[in-house]
């Protein structure tokens, strides 16, 4: 299987940030959205540079999130991650599906929402079956500084070819 092959998809809310148990030493970003709420704070969890470094090197990396568009790319933006991301799925996307990876990873904190999103892949203007995907649930981050699920992610990840 060829880099290219190989797709990593990531989802945000609660997976990658948090806009809850924000305390104090922790590192917070603010997202100011022009509708809607007009600010959030967000949590980024911990190890987040490393485990993105280390997926690029395993393949391409999408963010998949129910969120809205201006959020997501928003949210990426203040947290300082958006140029490692190869495609965004965001809420809108999945109305129209998303496009068929023959090989890939979702990584969700719920898994639920996690078959939800895989269910659209290949839909709408994209009809192909999916080849070989797995659903790796995690635990939501709810701020804990001392998380190292991302660290967990990165050994899990070599372990794929």
């Amino acid at each position: 299987m060829s880099f290219k092959d190989f797709t990593i998809l990531v989802d945000l809310d609660g997976t990658l940030k948090t806009e809850y148990g924000i305390d104090p030493p922790f590192e917070v970003r603010t997202i100011h959205i022009e509708s809607g709420m007009n600010k959030f704070d967000i949590g980024i969890r911990p190890h987040i540079i490393e485990f993105l470094d280390f997926a690029k090197t395993k393949g391409q990396l999408a963010l998949s999130t129910a969120s809205g568009r201006r959020y997501a790319r928003k949210a990426l933006i203040a947290m300082g991650i958006h140029h490692y991301f190869d495609h965004i799925f965001t809420a809108e996307s999945f109305q129209r599906g998303i496009p068929y990876f023959p090989n890939c990873v979702f990584i969700d904190n719920n898994e639920d929402s996690g078959m939800r999103k895989m269910d659209k892949m290949g839909k709408g203007s994209y009809n192909s079956p999916i080849v070989r995907n797995d659903l790796w649930t995690i635990d939501t981050f709810m701020g804990d500084k001392d998380d190292t699920t991302m660290l967990d992610l990165i050994e899990e990840l070599k372990n794929i070819t």
